[in-house]
């Protein structure tokens, strides 16, 4: 199965220059949707989630930090780069503390750019991956039972049956039952896969 392109959302005030980026990245295998503004932008974003955002300007306190909150609770996920006449050092730690993917100044090289929004689609891909994994993982041990979350923890820190038993208060039989249970409520086939999946509920969506 053909992967579809990835959708590259665009603001930029310039038409002239927003008709070469749009070309630039359609070449480089994107899809582009092209905005003038970026109230056009939230106007316009229809179902089908961005991999991308590029933006023509970043205020610290004013309508594009306002539009990357509103953007950032509908998809975490979506990176964004900022293209702007307007970076100062202010605006590019506002920009990072705000987690735009990356701040490059106008005017630069086509290519620069292009390369810039396609590590940004690598991002964002990577990012929807992980929360994926993380919310599986979570879904699959959101069965157990407050004891099965103990043992698991007390497995998962590198405990034998017996310390399990010890720490608990109870017999290694009964850790033993619990171990069962954990790889059949989790539907996983080991201990060591049970531990992964662990991990990645653990991890940071």
């Amino acid at each position: 199965m053909t992967l579809q392109r990835p959708l590259v959302h665009l603001v930029e005030a310039d038409a002239a220059l927003l008709a070469d980026l749009a070309y630039a990245l359609a070449a480089a295998g994107t899809r582009c949707h092209v905005h003038t503004s970026l109230s056009h932008l939230l106007q316009h974003l229809g179902t089908e989630p961005a991999d991308a955002l590029l933006i023509d300007r970043l205020e610290i306190d004013g309508e594009s930090s306002a539009a990357l909150e509103s953007l950032a609770a509908v998809d975490p996920s979506l990176a964004v780069v900022v293209f702007s006449h307007q970076i100062t050092v202010a605006t590019a730690v506002h920009a990072m503390r705000r987690g735009v993917f990356h701040v490059m100044g106008k005017p630069a090289p086509m290519h620069e750019v292009v390369d810039a929004v396609l590590a940004a689609v690598e991002d964002t891909r990577a990012s929807r991956e992980r929360r994926r994994v993380h919310e599986s993982a979570r879904s699959r041990l959101a069965p157990l039972s407050p004891r099965e979350r103990e043992v698991l923890e007390l497995v998962v820190a590198g405990n034998s049956t017996k310390q399990i038993a010890e720490i608990l208060g109870i017999r290694p039989k009964t850790v033993e039952i619990h171990r069962t249970n954990l790889v059949r409520k989790a539907r996983v086939e080991s201990l060591p896969e049970l531990v992964r999946l662990y991990l990645a509920a653990m991890e940071a969506g």
